[in-house]
């Protein structure tokens, strides 16, 4: 029956919810509870431009850790970020699979570079845990011209498990 409790814990750690059943045993049903602490909610800033140092200091206020990531060194400093968790120099399109992306989990693209902005997005939709859990709000605040107006891009799952399109008007 260990082994049942300890299954049935497991299976309750994405959904962040508590959870009760009962079990069968030969002395007879064994109520249990499992209670899941869930983690901080968790921003994460695809952009190291001017936008993203007031949006780490209100992230923080509200009780977000925050991570902000930029493939631009000049940029993702620790000094002009001292108040987020993480600073990141690394392609974001690259670094958003191993980032563990959950319900818990918003994503806020403010590059205004479609060479980093479009590859975030897609991979942040197509990562494991947006199959079941999507990162609650993937949001870009790409710049309108004439050229992001010709942007569609289809964004699709590791396993084409659903399709999403942005167009860019």
């Amino acid at each position: 029956m260990t082994e049942q409790i300890i299954q049935y814990a497991v299976d309750l750690l994405p959904t962040h919810d508590p959870g009760r059943t009962t079990f069968s045993t030969t002395n007879g049903p064994v109520d249990v509870f499992v209670d899941v602490f869930s983690p901080l909610p968790r921003l994460i800033i695809v952009g190291a431009g001017h936008i993203a140092i007031p949006l780490v200091t209100l992230a923080k206020t509200l009780g977000f850790r925050t991570i902000v990531m930029d493939a631009r060194s000049a940029f993702a400093t620790r000094e002009r970020f001292p108040h987020a968790d993480e600073v990141m120099v690394e392609w974001p399109s690259s670094a958003m699979g191993r980032l563990g992306l959950d319900a818990a989990t918003y994503i806020a693209v403010v590059t205004h570079d479609d060479k980093q902005d479009i590859p975030a997005l897609q991979a942040a939709l197509a990562s494991p845990g947006a199959l079941h859990r999507h990162p609650r709000f993937p949001g870009n605040t790409g710049q309108t011209r004439p050229v992001a107006q010709a942007h569609s891009v289809s964004l699709t799952s590791n396993c084409g498990a659903f399709t999403r399109r942005l167009d860019w008007t």
